[in-house]
Order: C-alpha cells, then structure tokens, then sequence
C-alpha cells in the first residue's frame, strides 16, 4: 500500500468514527440513533449524543429569551423618549442602534445615553429636536371683529 493509500485509509476510517458538531440544521426532536452492542465505546456515544441534545434544547431557550429580553428592552425606550423628540423609536432602529445600549449592566435604563442617542439620531436624519416654535404667536388671529383698542379708552376720557 503506498503513503497516500494509507493516509485515505486513515482519514476515513477517522471521518467514519468522528461524529460531526453539532449545527443548526440539526432538530432537536430528531429521532435517537439505533443503540449497539452495550460496550464502553458506543455508551460513550450515546452519552455525547445526550449532552449535544441537551446544548442544542438549552441554547434555543437562550436564544427566546435573548429575543424576549430584546423586545421589552425596546417597549420601555419607546415609552422614554425625551421630552421634546418628534422621533419615534423606529427612527433610533433604523440608524442601526440596539435597545442594549441604553441600559446599564444592572437592567436600568439610561435616559442620559437615551437623551443623547435621539438628539445624535435628529442631526443624522436632520430633524428639528424641540417643540415646535409658534410662528403666529404675538399676531392676530383674524378671527372675529376686533374689539375696542387703547386709543378708543383714550378717546372717550376726553
């Protein structure tokens, strides 16, 4: 037998023994393999079988919660957005930010980052940050007739 016949000779019998990791293809309600022989090898199988099944359930779990966490993280910045922002919190989403940002390591929510992120996010999309200023505000309103003026209480003292 000549070098590289042995060394795929080798490698398959190690590619037939070596069992893959596992991905995400792979369901966890796939059915058990058919248990062998009761021998040291193939019990150790199984036992590895049983703890890649039980990675695959508890990382899924990881995964909803993660994603529960994310969803209520990003109710409450809605609901505390700064007094003053025309922005909603899609607009801070879509500059690509995450609700992670704006709370610290203990769960609470930082209105100093959050505050400073809507202002940062109003320049970017160049949106007005305040209440809106009251152009007729000093002017008359045009409605109704005008009532009497000072001059007119001046007038009739005379």
């Amino acid at each position: 037998m000549s070098t590289s016949q042995t060394t795929k000779a080798n490698q398959a019998t190690d590619d037939a023994t070596t069992e893959p990791l596992a991905t995400e293809d792979v369901q966890a309600d796939a059915p058990e393999p058919v248990e062998a022989p009761d021998d040291g090898k193939s019990k150790a199988g199984r036992e590895a079988a049983n703890y890649r099944r039980k990675l695959r359930e508890t990382e899924a779990e990881r995964d909803s919660l993660a994603a529960s966490v994310d969803s209520l993280q990003r109710q409450l910045v809605a609901g505390n957005m700064p007094q003053g922002s025309t922005l909603t919190a899609d607009a801070l989403w879509s500059t690509g930010r995450a609700a992670s940002e704006f709370f610290s390591e203990a769960g609470e929510l930082d209105s100093a980052a959050l505050t400073s992120a809507v202002r940062e996010t109003h320049s970017t999309l160049g949106v007005h940050f305040g209440p809106d200023p009251v152009r007729e505000q000093g002017q008359r309103s045009g409605g109704g007739p005008a009532g009497p003026s000072w001059g007119d209480a001046l007038r009739a003292r005379k």
